[in-house]
């Protein structure tokens, strides 16, 4: 792995022990102090619609200012950010979620263009995805760890204690930027010019499935919750040992990555994480949940090794100095499509219940999936 793609590596390492904390215990936290699904993920709506409305304003000063500094101002507002939360003291007021979620969309904006630029331009055609399984490897850390810590830090400090640690981590995330080589980037054209070419349509078809088939698990924590009975240190220890699994099964199993029949693969896959879907919904207590999240994250991250190789192709290969415009296209679409998702999944679980959404959910997933297929053909 070349020195930039390991450097960075380490960085996300740091930033997703933060970031995963606050998906699942920020979004927890919110169900048990507003007792509303929709309130639950409000914030988190709102952090997705404003990163995207900001990000084609931005990204030009982006790449102006440069990576290395981009990154290291995207990890100020995500300090910022958690620090504001901090000193709210548990006592969300409006102006506190106004705050956390500009702050944490500011932050996105200098982070993640960044990122998978970086990503992009380190990794070739030919090797990305031993390079991305590499880095899969060395992310198995925060998929271990983050769960227990995170549960252990909330259930023992509460809300405000979960964030003072996510500003430690955010703040570590500079360590290896610092050590980053300097990139010359050109700047972006308009969405719209970038949208009519052929790239720019077959990037936002690609994105609509990823979406659907990747990013419709944000409700699972809070019924975890629910079921284990609001215990955070539970869901936790819960969630770690699923990761452990997953992380010893994946290892065995990784070398099915490298077959010819990849497109089977990947079908067998998506219909492996229906059932885990249904599982989710069956599931009752602390060992059918056991059970279903470990069928369903076994196949989601092997999906997930495909679809984003596939991903980093398609805004990366051949694109020449469009590669940052097709990068904030892609982050546009995919931000604007999770707000719409959320705020949908909320409205469906309060009206039908989570178990009717998760089996909703599995059909979504599957019919995207089958969409997806057409790329790994390609």
């Amino acid at each position: 792995m070349k020195k930039d793609l390991l450097l960075i590596t380490i960085s996300e390492l740091f930033f997703q022990v933060a970031e995963s904390s606050i998906a699942v215990f920020g979004i927890i936290f919110f169900y048990q102090k507003f007792n509303s699904i929709f309130l639950a993920v409000a914030p988190f709506i709102l952090i997705h619609l404003t990163y995207a409305s900001l990000l084609p304003f931005l990204s030009k000063f982006v790449f102006k200012l440069g990576l290395k500094r981009s990154l290291i101002l995207g990890s100020i507002f995500y300090s910022l950010m958690a620090l504001v939360t901090y000193l709210s003291n548990d006592k969300l007021r409006l102006e506190n979620l106004l705050a956390f979620a500009l702050l944490y969309a500011l932050g996105n904006v200098f982070h993640y263009t960044p990122i998978i630029y970086i990503l992009g331009t380190n990794s070739k055609h030919s090797s990305r995805g031993r390079v991305f399984a590499l880095r899969k490897i060395i992310f198995v850390i925060a998929a271990v760890v983050t769960p227990i810590l995170g549960g252990f830090v909330s259930d023992k400090f509460g809300f405000t204690g979960l964030y003072a640690m996510c500003i430690a981590f955010f703040i570590l995330t500079n360590v290896p930027i610092i050590y980053l080589s300097k990139f010359e980037v050109p700047l972006p054209k308009s969405l719209s010019k970038t949208l009519e070419t052929m790239r720019g349509k077959r990037i936002f078809l690609y994105k609509i499935s990823e979406v659907f088939t990747n990013n419709i698990g944000s409700f699972w924590p809070i019924y975890v919750s629910i079921i284990l009975a609001g215990s955070l240190l539970d869901v936790g220890i819960l969630f770690t040992f699923v990761s452990f699994v997953v992380v010893i099964v994946t290892y065995f199993t990784g070398k099915a990555l490298d077959s010819r029949s990849r497109p089977k693969l990947y079908f067998l896959a998506s219909i492996s994480m229906f059932i885990g879907w249904i599982l989710r919904a069956l599931s009752f207590n602390y060992i059918s949940i056991l059970i279903a999240d470990i069928i369903f994250k076994i196949n989601a991250n092997f999906k997930g090794q495909i679809s984003e190789v596939i991903d980093y192709d398609l805004m990366n290969d051949h694109v020449n100095d469009a590669r940052s415009s097709v990068i904030i296209l892609g982050e546009v679409i995919v931000n604007f499509l999770i707000a719409f998702l959320l705020f949908v999944g909320a409205l469906f679980i309060t009206v039908y219940g989570f178990q009717a959404a998760f089996i909703v959910f599995g059909i979504i997933g599957f019919v995207f999936a089958q969409i997806m297929r057409r790329y790994l053909k390609n």
